[in-house]
């Protein structure tokens, strides 16, 4: 068993369950009391996060089928890894952000969650607003 043998089917486990809780996070935050930007953002999150979780089943149900490298090409091209491992980083690092926004709002219990644009305001809420 080589390498690739090895690192594709964990690459592909990874981007499951992390693209799987993107999306499970993502749908559920839709259903909160959200601007409508806020919500729409979500959904494409959502989606995005929902795609990359049905393309790594069906590589990874392609994999338990016992397909390998030499009858996918694609497979093992340089191309091919790249742009998994980007799909998979990327992935990952939405899953570590969620974390670090769930951890964070443990922390601050009993606060209300931010529903509204602050981006005009300053430090002490005050601010101009522009439509």
């Amino acid at each position: 068993m080589d390498l690739w043998e090895l690192m594709v089917p964990a690459q592909y486990g990874l981007t499951l369950v992390s693209s799987g809780f993107n999306a499970c996070y993502f749908a559920a935050y839709t259903q909160g009391r959200l601007l409508p930007r806020r919500r729409v953002g979500a959904l494409v999150m959502a989606v995005l996060s929902a795609a990359t979780f049905v393309e790594s089943l069906v590589y990874t149900g392609a994999l338990g089928q016992g397909l390998s490298r030499d009858q996918i090409p694609l497979l093992g091209s340089g191309p091919w890894l790249l742009s998994r491992l980007l799909a998979s980083g990327g992935s990952l690092l939405v899953s570590g952000l969620i974390l670090r926004s769930l951890a964070s709002s443990l922390g601050s219990r009993g606060e209300e969650p931010e529903t509204r644009d602050t981006r005009h305001e300053t430090r002490d809420g005050k601010g101009t607003r522009r439509g």
